[in-house]
C-alpha cells in the first residue's frame, strides 16, 4: 500500500531525503549496487509498517468455497459482500474470478 494524501507523500519525502542525505552521489567511488540495496531495504521498510502490503496470495479456501458458482452466483455475492462489509480479501477474490469468468465468455 501507499500513501494517499499530499500530507503522507510529505512525510515520505522528508524521510527520504533525510536518509539518502550521507550518500555522495558525485563519488566515483560510490558503490552502485550497495547503494541501490540500501535504497530498496529504506524503501521497504518505511512503506511496510506505515502502510502495510498487499496480500497476492490466494486463499484455498476461496478457490474451494466459489469453486462451483456461476456468473450470476457470483455477482449476487459479491454484491452481498460488499454490503456485510465482508473482509477485502474475499471481495477481491470474488471480484476478481468474477472478471476472469465473464472476459473468458467473450
Amino acid at each position: 500500500m501507499l500513501p494517499k494524501r499530499d500530507e503522507e507523500w510529505g512525510l515520505a519525502n522528508i524521510y527520504f531525503k533525510s536518509i539518502f542525505a550521507d550518500w555522495d552521489f558525485s563519488s566515483s567511488s560510490l558503490d552502485l549496487d550497495a547503494f541501490i540495496q540500501f535504497m530498496n531495504n529504506s524503501i521497504y521498510n518505511y512503506f511496510k509498517p506505515n502502510y502495510g502490503t498487499v496480500d497476492n496470495y490466494t486463499d484455498k479456501q476461496l478457490v474451494i468455497k466459489y469453486k462451483e458458482y456461476s456468473t450470476n452466483s457470483l455477482k449476487k455475492v459479491l454484491e452481498r459482500l460488499k454490503m456485510l462489509t465482508a473482509p477485502t480479501s474475499e471481495i477481491r477474490y470474488v471480484s476478481r474470478l468474477l472478471r476472469a469468468m465473464l472476459s473468458s465468455k467473450s
